[in-house]
C-alpha cells in the first residue's frame, strides 16, 4: 500500500509539472491543479490512516482467510516419526518420538484450532534446527522430497531450514523452521532494532522475515501457491520471523486453512490491536509466562501505537493467538527478568513443558494474566 501512496503522489506531481510545461491558462490550469490537489489529499489520507487498512500494517486485518482457492487434500502413508532434538550428556542423540507423521497432523488438524500434539512436534523441530546435522537427520525421517538450510548468516541474519513434499494429489507440504538467536553479533544487534517500520513491525524482525520470504519462494520455484500447505515454526528470534512471515503470506492471499504457524518464546512483532492480531487465526504463539522475551517489547513500551500513526487501540503485539503457560506462578512479566532468561527462555525448556501436550484451556492470555 505504501507503493500506491507513492504512485498517487508521483501522478499529482506529473500533472502539476505537465500543466506548467504545456503552458495552459485559465480554467484548464485550475482544473489540473484541482485534480492534483485531490490526488494529494487522497494520498495524504492513505498515509495518515495507513495503520487501519494497509496489509500487514499495525491496523491491518488478515485478508481472505478461508476462501477462493481449493480446499487442501492430504493423502498420505502414515508412519512413526523420530525427531532428534539435541545431544545427551553421554554424547548420544536425544529424540522425540511421535506415533504419526507430519502429514497426519496436518490432515487431522484445523489450522484455526490449537493441537497440542502438533505443538509438541514443532517445538521438537525448533530444537533440531540448532544443529544442521540433526536437522538433516530429522528431514530424512520426514521422508520429504527436498530440503535446504542455511547457517551462513551472510545475507539473512537468521539460520533456517526448509523442506517440502509433493503428494499424489498435487498438493505440496512445506515445512519452514527458523532458528533462535545464535552467536552472531549482527543477529543480536538486529533483535534490538525495535523501531517500527512503515508496516508497524519491529524493523529487525521484519527485515529477517522479508528475506526469509524471498528464500522460501525461491526454494518453491514456479508453483501454484493455492496448492501449497505451509507449516511454519520458530523459537525466539526465529519465532518472530515465523510470525511475520506467516502474516505476510496471509496478506498475500494464502488461505488460512492452508497455513499452520506455531511459534515459541515469540517476542512482540508489530503494533496491533487485539482484534487485528487475532484475525490471523492460524497463528499460535506459545510463551512461558516467566520468559521475559515473550513479553518484550510490550513490557518496556506499553504505550499505544498512536504516536506512530497506527491507531490508539494498537500496542506491541504478535500476529495471531497468543497464550502463556506457567510451571510456577502466573505473575508474568511483572516477575520476568534478565536473571531467569537462560533457564526460562531455552527451547529445551519449552520442549520439556510442551511434551506434556496440555490442551489450550490450560494456557492464559495476556489479559488473563494481568
Amino acid at each position: 500500500m505504501g507503493s500506491i501512496i507513492k504512485t498517487l503522489v508521483l501522478i499529482a506531481a506529473l500533472i502539476f509539472v505537465a500543466s506548467l510545461l504545456i503552458g495552459v491558462r485559465g480554467k484548464t490550469m485550475a482544473k489540473l491543479l484541482k485534480i492534483a490537489v485531490v490526488i494529494l489529499v487522497i494520498a495524504g489520507a492513505g498515509w495518515y490512516f495507513r495503520g487501519t487498512w494497509m496489509p500487514n500494517a499495525g491496523g491491518g486485518f488478515a485478508i481472505n482467510p478461508f476462501a477462493s482457492s481449493p480446499s487442501k487434500s492430504i493423502i498420505y502413508n502414515d508412519h512413526t516419526l523420530d525427531i532428534p532434538t539435541g545431544y545427551n550428556e553421554d554424547g548420544n542423540v536425544a529424540t522425540e518420538h511421535f506415533n504419526h507423521c507430519l502429514e497426519y497432523y496436518i490432515a487431522n488438524t484445523d489450522s484455526a484450532e490449537y493441537n497440542p500434539q502438533f505443538s509438541h512436534l514443532l517445538i521438537s523441530f525448533c530444537n533440531t534446527i540448532h544443529s544442521e546435522e540433526l536437522f538433516r537427520q530429522g528431514f530424512d525421517n520426514l521422508l520429504f522430497d527436498a530440503m535446504t538450510c542455511d547457517y551462513s548468516m551472510s545475507e539473512l541474519l537468521l539460520a533456517y531450514g526448509i523442506c517440502k513434499k509433493t503428494l499424489s494429489t498435487g498438493e505440496t507440504i512445506v515445512l519452514v523452521v527458523a532458528r533462535g538467536t545464535g552467536n552472531d553479533g549482527w543477529e543480536i544487534a538486529s533483535n534490538f532494532d525495535v523501531s517500527p517500520d512503515h508496516y508497524g513491525r519491529h524493523s529487525g524482525f521484519s527485515d529477517a522475515a522479508q528475506i526469509l520470504h524471498t528464500k522460501l519462494l525461491d526454494f518453491l520455484g514456479p508453483i501454484d501457491l493455492s496448492k501449497v500447505v505451509f507449516v511454519i515454526t520458530g523459537h525466539s528470534r526465529g519465532a518472530a520471523a515465523a510470525n511475520i512471515l506467516s502474516a505476510m503470506l496471509i496478506d498475500e492471499n494464502i488461505r488460512q486453512d492452508h497455513l499452520y504457524c506455531y511459534t515459541f518464546a515469540c517476542p512482540d512483532t508489530a503494533f496491533l490491536s487485539d482484534s487485528q492480531a487475532e484475525s490471523y487465526k492460524c497463528i499460535y504463539n506459545i510463551g512461558n509466562v516467566n520468559d521475559v522475551v515473550s513479553w518484550t517489547p510490550w513490557n518496556i513500551w506499553k504505550e499505544s501505537g498512536s504516536y506512530y500513526g497506527f491507531g490508539a487501540d494498537t500496542h506491541w503485539n504478535k500476529y495471531g493467538q497468543s497464550y502463556w503457560y506457567s510451571t510456577s506462578d502466573w505473575n508474568g512479566s511483572l516477575e520476568a527478568s534478565i536473571n531467569n532468561l537462560d533457564p526460562e527462555h531455552y527451547q529445551a525448556t519449552y520442549l520439556g513443558f510442551l511434551r506434556n501436550e496440555e490442551p489450550l484451556s490450560y494456557y492464559k492470555t495476556r489479559a488473563e494474566i494481568h
